[in-house]
C-alpha cells in the first residue's frame, strides 16, 4: 500500500508533442520501501497546482 509520494530532486520535463509535463516522484509504501515513479500533468493541472502552491506559500508566510 502506498502511503504518500514525494518529488524526486530531478528536473521537471515538458514534452511539446503530448503537451504533458512529467515530474519524477518517489512512492513510499507502508512497509518502508519506496520506488521511483512519474507524475504526468496536463497544462491545466500545472496551472492549477502553480496557483495552489503560491497560495500555500502565502499562508505559510502569513503564519510567520
Amino acid at each position: 500500500m502506498i502511503t504518500h509520494a514525494t518529488p524526486a530532486r530531478r528536473d521537471i520535463r515538458y514534452d511539446p508533442t503530448t503537451e504533458r509535463t512529467t515530474i519524477a516522484i518517489t512512492l513510499h509504501h507502508l512497509d518502508g520501501t519506496s520506488e521511483p515513479s512519474t507524475l504526468v500533468l496536463t497544462p491545466d493541472e500545472i496551472q492549477l497546482h502553480a496557483i495552489q502552491l503560491e497560495q500555500a506559500g502565502e499562508r505559510r508566510e502569513a503564519a510567520g
